[in-house]
Parts: structure tokens; C-alpha cells; sequence
């Protein structure tokens, strides 16, 4: 098990709030049986909590969204208020005993606009 904080920031440096969607076009595949690839949003500074292994169990209320990179899924809507940022998280779990892939690939997309309207 992996579990990289902070691996990126969306900031939104405009006087309105914005509203984020992630939509994963291409999903992670070659992924031994059982494992778990995951990215959480949080609010900027939110605390974290690991509990809940072999699956991260964000207290309640802290995350935002997330998001499975094993499917094509997309978050709801998340509001970014002005001038602040979200905190993406990726979850990595293997289960023992399998060897490591040389490289996983997942395609995301940031799709954001001021209203709250589905993206296509």
C-alpha cells in the first residue's frame, strides 16, 4: 500500500467560484486481481485518515470526491470558491505476493466551468 499526499493542486485564481469535474477517459488496466487505485480531493489543508485498510477510510466530511481509476467514472461537481484550491491524493494497493507492473497509465480530465452543469 502507497499513499501519496498532495500529488497535485487545482487552483482556481479567479474572483467567482468555479465548479471541477474529474472524468477518467482511460482507465488503469493490467492491474493484478484485487488491487486499488485511487485518487481523493480534498479541501486545501483538510486532515487525512488512513483507517480502514486495505482501503482508505477518509473521515467523514474531509474529502470531496473520490475517484476510482480502475473505471471510466467521473466526480460530481466540486466547488472551488475563489481564489482557493483542492488537494488530489492517490491511493496505490497491490496485493503480496503479485509482481509490480512496470508502468500503469490512467487518462484523467479536468473539466471546469461556473456553473454546475454535467459536463459531456
Amino acid at each position: 500500500m502507497s499513499y501519496y499526499k498532495n500529488i497535485s493542486l487545482i487552483v482556481n485564481g479567479d474572483s467567482k467560484a468555479c465548479y471541477a469535474y474529474l472524468k477518467v477517459v482511460t482507465a488503469a488496466t493490467d492491474l493484478p486481481s484485487g488491487s486499488k487505485l485511487l485518487l481523493y480531493v480534498y479541501s486545501k489543508d483538510a486532515n487525512r485518515s488512513l483507517s480502514g485498510y486495505p482501503t482508505p477510510n477518509p473521515v467523514s466530511g474531509t474529502y470531496l470526491a473520490s475517484l476510482d481509476l480502475t473505471t471510466t467514472s467521473q466526480t460530481g461537481p466540486i466547488t472551488i470558491s475563489a481564489g482557493s484550491a483542492v488537494e488530489l491524493d492517490l491511493y496505490v494497493y497491490i496485493p503480496e505476493g503479485y509482481q509490480l507492473p512496470a508502468s500503469v497509465t490512467a487518462q484523467l480530465l479536468l473539466v471546469y466551468s461556473p456553473s454546475s452543469e454535467t459536463p459531456p
